[in-house]
């Protein structure tokens, strides 16, 4: 059975889908200041996945929810 892996690092491999690139594709999981959808909200320091092919952020480790929580409250 498959099960997640419950803390990812920086400087992690894995391999995610790539809605840019529209392909699997392997990725790194790195730190980055990311700015939410439709807000001027910049939450820094947040691990997240990119692609190794394009750059693009693909998604947010599951760790660092709690930043955006800590950001929403403080705005």
């Amino acid at each position: 059975m498959y099960r997640p892996k419950e803390q990812w690092a920086d400087g992690d491999f894995a391999t995610n889908h790539c809605p840019s690139c529209s392909k699997l594709v392997q990725t790194r999981l790195t730190y980055r200041t990311v700015q939410l959808a439709r807000t001027r909200l910049r939450v820094p320091q947040v691990l997240v996945d990119v692609c190794s092919e394009c750059g693009r952020t693909i998604s947010v480790a599951r760790q660092a929810l709690a930043q955006f929580r800590e950001a929403g409250v403080a705005k």
